[in-house]
């Protein structure tokens, strides 16, 4: 399903993504979050750079807005099956998914 951008609410909280199986936060380790993800063969950080549309004309509100309806777009499609949101506060080691726009804590 292809959703209209242009009526979509967008989750303005700070979040990155991840993978399932990925065992490091990207807040905290990002480093060896990368070389995890692109060691397993996601590529998420090229993956969302193909998806971002960008520009130098955008403000600085636009292109973080770009940025977040490209990651909206990728836990919609989800092709993997297992990106899920990485909130600053996240402890990975306790996180379990409902569904991959809601991750919750023991």
């Amino acid at each position: 399903m292809i959703r209209d951008y242009d009526t979509l609410i967008l989750d303005k909280r700070d979040y990155m993504l991840s993978t399932l199986d990925n065992p490091y936060n990207p807040y905290e380790d990002f480093d060896k979050w990368y070389l995890y993800d692109e060691t397993s063969g996601y590529h998420t950080c090229g993956y969302l750079a193909r998806l971002v549309a960008t520009s130098y004309d955008l403000s600085e509100e636009d292109q973080d807005d770009a940025i977040r309806i490209a990651m909206e777009s990728m836990l919609e499609t989800n092709v993997t099956g297992n990106y899920f949101k990485v909130f600053p506060d996240s402890d990975i080691s306790k996180t379990f998914i409902i569904d991959s726009n809601l991750v919750m804590n023991d």
